[in-house]
């Protein structure tokens, strides 16, 4: 499992690393720069109230971390931001297809039955069809476009949730709750 990870994660840096200098395109200026929040992050209580406020905060800390390099506009941070987020989507993804593909789930055997006449391990498909998301030009807005970061959130805490509900299917004490906290 450990080589599959280490691909991907590998390869997952070799498609998006030209993006990391990459300057603010379309609204990135207007949803970054501009807004007040950012100049006066001691209001960042203030975030509960605007739209997506998780997506603001994690620009809010980016903000900062950028204001020790470059006066809040050095994008270098906002894009490695993104693709770790997009790398752990990738894991997750890989997690759960693994443990979805070994057939520990609801259609077990059904799923199980199947991988056996294919005669392909499952993580090999599961590593596969998480590669295909890894560097699938498709993904590119979502990683290389810094507004973008509320789609890489938003399948993020999809994925994590389906990865806490599938663990909860092996636990001795089943905690169905937790994905929905």
């Amino acid at each position: 499992i450990w080589i599959f990870i280490g691909i991907l994660v590998i390869l997952s840096f070799a498609a998006y690393y030209n993006s990391f200098h990459n300057d603010f395109a379309f609204d990135d200026r207007q949803t970054i720069i501009e807004d007040p929040l950012m100049r006066a992050p001691e209001q960042w209580r203030s975030l509960i109230t605007v739209q997506r406020p998780i997506v603001r905060l994690s620009f809010l800390m980016n903000y900062n971390m950028g204001k020790q390099s470059g006066g809040g506009i050095y994008t270098f941070w906002y894009h490695v931001f993104n693709w770790a987020f997009h790398l752990l989507n990738v894991l997750l993804l890989f997690l759960i297809l693994r443990k979805l593909l070994k057939g520990k789930l609801i259609f077990g055997d059904l799923i199980s039955k199947k991988m056996k006449r294919l005669s392909v391990h499952p993580d090999i498909l599961a590593f596969a069809a998480a590669l295909i998301f890894a560097i699938h030009p498709l993904q590119t807005e979502s990683v290389a476009y810094i507004t973008s970061r509320s789609s890489l959130l938003c399948t993020f805490f999809l994925f994590l949730g389906f990865y806490l509900y599938q663990l909860s299917w092996d636990a001795k004490k089943k905690w169905y709750d937790i994905p929905f906290i």
